[in-house]
Order: structure tokens, then sequence, then C-alpha cells
């Protein structure tokens, strides 16, 4: 992609991880301060990285202000993810609409069928902006979280279940793909090599907090923990059909979370759709509480449906 200026000065250009490194993490941290990453996360990160990935970043006089970001999305291969950051002193100059004109140039050469952007709950700005550019808002995730000393991490297993660290990985995908056929917000399991990325080979894996479920031997549900900046982020719990209406979503998530405190971390929460009550009373049962204008609004439209709005904007 060639640099784009417009009269403000403002430099649309490619990320240079060099260059740009520490003023990424730095807006992403603004943006998103209970998910506080650093330089070296993100690298150990991005080198498990597959898939489609492209970033520009907005400068201003030469210096960074700015973010815009798309990659395939790791549950779901028909769909690229977007997010977009803009540090709050630069947000009334234009600099989103330029990153997200850049961004939406490379969406659109993409061969997958969709592209979803998550978006902080409450930004009635950057709903106005994508939906200009042609997306809806699809689902709406709410957060919840909590101190783990101040959980409530001693649901009972029921009978003929165990639940302990999980050691067959490909058990554990197939889970997931079998917990995935009624996904509320319409995910896809994603191939192996994407799943082990996303658990036993993320630098965050916390093993013994990584549950199954298991029925006479057989797996039936798991959970999965990855721990991030001090805190453990349940990013995954799935039952299969069979199995649910058992508490065994809140078993699972006790006991992860469980082994998590006692590995030091002091905080965990999860994302769950607004429309799966089952886990959000899970959740409730573990003495989570949702935290108002932490979760997301899901937006969503097909790529090739995509409004053509790629003028340089006025300022």
């Amino acid at each position: 992609m060639d640099n784009v200026r417009n009269p403000m000065s403002l430099e649309i250009a490619e990320f240079d991880q060099a260059r740009d490194l520490e003023t990424f993490v730095r807006i992403y941290n603004q943006i998103y301060p209970h998910m506080q990453i650093s330089a070296q996360g993100w690298i150990a990160a991005a080198s498990h990285r597959s898939g489609f990935w492209r970033m520009v970043m907005a400068r201003q006089d030469g210096v960074g202000v700015g973010f815009a970001r798309a990659m395939t999305d790791s549950y779901d291969p028909s769909t690229v993810e977007v997010s977009l950051g803009v540090e709050s002193a630069s947000r009334q100059n234009g600099v989103g609409k330029a990153l997200a004109n850049a961004i939406e140039r490379a969406v659109a050469e993409r061969p997958e069928r969709y592209v979803r952007v998550f978006l902080r709950e409450g930004n009635e700005v950057g709903k106005a902006m994508a939906e200009s550019y042609g997306l809806r808002l699809y689902a709406t995730r709410l957060r919840f979280e909590g101190e783990t000393q101040d959980l409530v991490l001693t649901a009972s297993t029921p009978p003929n279940y165990r639940v302990e660290p999980i050691k067959d990985w490909r058990a554990a995908h197939e889970v997931v793909r079998l917990t995935l056929r009624d996904d509320p917000d319409d995910l896809v399991a994603p191939d192996y090599k994407t799943f082990r990325e996303l658990t036993v080979d993320d630098p965050g894996f916390v093993e013994r907090s990584n549950l199954g479920a298991y029925y006479k031997g057989k797996l039936v549900g798991i959970t999965l923990l990855r721990a991030r900046n001090g805190q453990g982020e349940v990013f995954y719990t799935g039952v299969v059909p069979r199995h649910r209406a058992k508490t065994l979503a809140t078993v699972l998530k006790a006991r992860s979370i469980f082994e998590a405190r006692r590995q030091g971390i002091t905080n965990a929460y999860t994302d769950v759709h607004s429309g799966n009550t089952p886990m959000i009373r899970a959740n409730e049962k573990l003495g989570m509480k949702r935290a108002v204008g932490l979760g997301q609004w899901v937006m969503r439209a097909e790529i090739a449906g995509l409004n053509d709005v790629r003028k340089t904007p006025s300022q």
C-alpha cells in the first residue's frame, strides 16, 4: 500500500515493527486498559500467527496516533476481523476515518466471505462509522469478571463425571467443533493447527487451568484459560449437547479459575453472547459480575457488499 497523506500532515502507512510497535502498544493499552499488552508479549504472540494479517498506522507530523488491523478470524476462516484504535487526543481529526478507508481497501480484496468488527459496548461513533461501510450490529458480547479470591469456586462435579487437565488435544478440538454447531455467534471451529496456537502453543497457556469433563472416559466438555498480564481469560467453555444442563460449565470454570488462582492470577474475566442464558447463569453462580462498558458490539457484513466509501474524507 502506498503511503497516504492528507492536508493535515496525516500519513497512513504500513506497520513497521521497528518503528511502530511501541506506539501500537501504547495506543492499544490506552483503548483497552483491561487488556494491557507488552511489546515482548505482542512479538511472542505474533510468532504463532497464521493466515492473513495486515496493519496500517496513522502518523501525524511523524508521530503515531492510531492503527487499523485486519486478520483472519481465529474461529472462522471465512471471516476477516478488523480492529481500529486512535489515541484520544486525535479522535476529532479524521484519523479514524482515514484508517478505516485504508484497511477497507485491503479487506475488499480478500476472498473471505465476511468482515467482522468488534467495538467497545457503547461506542456510538464507531458503530456509526461501521454502519457507513455497510456493517450492521450482529451480536452483543457481555463481559463478566471478578477477583479470583472473591469468586465462589466450590461447585461439585456431578455423579459419573470427572474433571482433569486436558491431555488429548485432538479430542478437545473435536469438542470445540461439536459445541460450536449451535453457537449464537455462528462461529465455526478453527483447524487443529490454529486451535493449538490458541491453546498449548499460546505464550499465556496455563496447563492446569485447561480442563476437560469426562463421562465414561470420553471427553464431553472443556474450558480453556490463558494468562493475560496477570489476569485469567476464560476464552472458551463448551459442553456437548447430550451432557448439558448438568452444571458442567459451572464446574469447569470454577476448577479452572481455582487452579489459576493457585498460580498467582488475581482476576478472571470472560465474554459471553447476550443470548446465551445458561452461560450467563454459570458466570453469575461463580460470583462474576457484569462489567458494564467492557462488553463488545459485534458488527458484520459480507465483504462483497461493503459500501464504497474509499474517498479521502473531508476534515
